[in-house]
């Protein structure tokens, strides 16, 4: 693989807004929809939603990344934020690098139509690995499992009952 490009899309129950905040729970630690096909960390260096903050993941198609063999790591950097409409990622270090835009829009309904695009291409040892294993088959299971993950989490959200006031 030198360079492939990265094209998803999905529509899940909930507004652009609430993926956005969705998608930086995950990255801050307080939901765990993703896993266990993903895990991300920010670096507390730079707020999670601030442009600059740096994002370690690691990825697992087959479900356990805890473990090295299987596995993919790579760190990004948010580089563009639009609260509700985009979300723009560099891939700077690990198995990766590249860039990946997430958009998010309106579907109607209560639903999100999300937009995934980006060029991603292996790099270091990883390059050979990916003469034998399908890159971009992993990298779209783990965004199809994500997509199905964030669907659930926000409908939980939506049917979780406030507390009464007295």
């Amino acid at each position: 693989m030198t360079g492939v490009n990265l094209i998803a899309s999905a529509i899940v129950h909930g507004t652009p807004m609430q993926c956005t905040r969705a998608l930086l729970d995950e990255v801050e630690g307080r939901s765990s929809w993703w896993y266990p096909h993903l895990l991300l960390r920010h670096r507390p260096a730079t707020p999670h939603d601030a442009v600059g903050c740096v994002v370690d993941a690691v990825g697992s198609a087959r479900e356990h990344p805890e473990r090295w063999r299987g596995t993919t790591r790579w760190s990004m950097r948010l580089d563009g934020y639009l609260p509700g409409g985009e979300m723009r990622w560099t891939y700077l270090e690990g198995h990766y690098r590249g860039w990946v835009i997430w958009t998010f829009s309106d579907a109607g309904r209560g639903r999100t139509r999300i937009g995934v695009a980006g060029e991603i291409h292996a790099a270091g040892w990883h390059r050979v690995r990916s003469l034998v294993v399908d890159d971009i088959f992993e990298q779209m299971r783990i965004l199809e499992q994500g997509f199905a993950g964030l669907d659930l989490y926000l409908s939980t959200l939506a049917t979780a009952v406030p507390p009464m006031i007295n």
